[in-house]
């Protein structure tokens, strides 16, 4: 797999989020209209529309980030040398991965700050919040599926290896690493968003 394919391939990932980003806003949005007219209490903060909408996307970022550099260190990633006439590991994933892990990991802590600073609130991520609510719900369905699909993806590739002579794993190369990373980085993202929701109040904000 060269690093333009990974690349084209992890930013279509990466607009799928900031598409799933605005669905949930207007989600959010008619849920806590409805909560607000059983409850009577303001529900759509745009101080948390903000915050979460930013931070999930930062945390789907680094999610991206880490994928590219374990996938640039395990996966082939030839490049061709016009020079040489020869291929060779090609180290671009790394560094752009390196880059975009430091500037979302930066972005996490920022968006903590003002969200501690802008409500006086320790909690980073209120668990009667219902960005909060919303976006790992969504993020754990999405991840879930993600994980499921290349499970099987995985397997498939394994038993075929196993009944063919013809088909080995290491003949696969990438085509196999990558949906191998990608599942295990999906897997620990998934974790956290699910002790994120499972953490999360099932009632309506109490202020």
């Amino acid at each position: 797999m060269q690093s333009s394919e990974l690349g084209v391939l992890l930013m279509g990932i990466l607009a799928s989020v900031f598409a799933l980003s605005l669905f949930v806003i207007i989600v959010c949005y008619f849920l806590s209209r409805a909560e607000e007219r059983k409850s009577g209490k303001v529900l759509f903060s745009g101080k948390s529309a903000v915050i979460f909408t930013l931070m999930n996307n930062s945390a789907w970022l680094f999610f991206i980030a880490w994928t590219m550099i374990c996938f640039n260190i395990i996966g082939d990633m030839e490049n061709y040398n016009w020079d040489t006439e020869e291929s060779e590991k090609g180290w671009q994933a790394f560094r752009m991965g390196s880059a975009l892990l430091v500037s979302s990991g930066i972005s996490l802590f920022l968006l903590a700050v003002l969200w501690r600073n802008w409500t006086g609130n320790n909690e980073m991520l209120p668990r009667d919040n219902i960005f909060v609510k919303c976006y790992s719900g969504l993020n754990m369905l999405t991840l879930a599926g993600t994980v499921l699909w290349l499970g099987t993806l995985i397997l498939f590739s394994l038993l075929e290896a196993m009944a063919s002579d013809k088909i080995s794993i290491d003949d696969m190369g990438d085509l196999f690493k990558f949906p191998v990373v990608m599942f295990f980085s999906s897997l620990v993202f998934l974790a956290g968003n699910i002790r994120v929701f499972g953490s999360c109040a099932d009632r309506a904000p109490t202020k």
